[in-house]
This record gives structure tokens, C-alpha cells and sequence, in this order.
């Protein structure tokens, strides 16, 4: 849990981003790596600001070491089934955009974990 906190204040202070949306308490229900592309999907995907890339709703393209950060955030909020609020750009497209890649997905630029109750 400790290191969950460091890395989320890791990602949120060494990097300026502009979100343009945002979602809270969010379970994320499965992900994985492909190429300099990170997808992962969560239990309620809000659907008027993202798409559905083969059940996954949101993608981080490795750029920096931000983006690897965020990444191993979602990994380790998965593995001990912490909820993350999520920052992101809206996806281009709505509904299924499987046939196009996932490039129309929308992308995290952020991410905080949630104080349990």
C-alpha cells in the first residue's frame, strides 16, 4: 500500500497535464500490455467519454517514464483491488472502436487512488 501511495504522488506532482475529464472511484477489472500501449478496463466505463477497444475503455501510450508510472499504478491498485480515480482525454469515438485499433480510445493523462471508507 505504501508504495501505491508513493507512486501516486510520484505521478501526481512531477508532471503538468491538462484533463479534460474525469471519473471516480473506478475498479479496475483487467488490463494489458501491447506495443508502447497500455489498456485496462473498469467495472462501470462511463460511455459518453469513452469507447470499447475489446472490453477495454481507456489507453496510456508509453511517451515517458509518466506514463509507465501510471501504469504500474493501475497494475498495483488491480492486484490489491483498490479503486483509482481516473484523468483523462475523451475518446474520439463512442460505442465499439475495436475495428480501429484502439487509437480512438481515450487516453489517461492521470491517476489517484481512493481513501477507503
Amino acid at each position: 500500500m505504501k508504495i501505491l501511495k508513493i507512486f501516486t504522488f510520484a505521478c501526481m506532482f512531477t508532471h503538468t497535464v491538462v484533463n479534460a475529464e474525469w471519473v471516480g472511484n473506478m475498479e479496475i477489472t483487467h488490463y494489458f500490455k501491447k506495443g508502447n500501449n497500455f489498456y485496462f478496463g473498469v467495472a462501470s466505463p462511463p460511455s459518453d467519454t469513452t469507447c470499447r477497444y475489446h472490453g477495454y475503455h481507456f489507453r496510456i501510450p508509453f511517451k515517458s517514464d509518466h506514463e509507465r508510472d501510471l501504469m504500474e499504478i493501475v497494475m498495483l491498485s488491480e492486484v490489491s483491488s483498490k479503486k483509482i480515480n481516473i484523468w483523462f482525454e475523451e475518446s474520439l469515438q463512442k460505442g465499439d472502436c475495436s475495428l480501429l485499433g484502439g487509437s480512438q480510445m481515450a487516453v489517461v493523462t492521470g491517476i489517484g487512488t481512493v481513501k477507503p471508507n
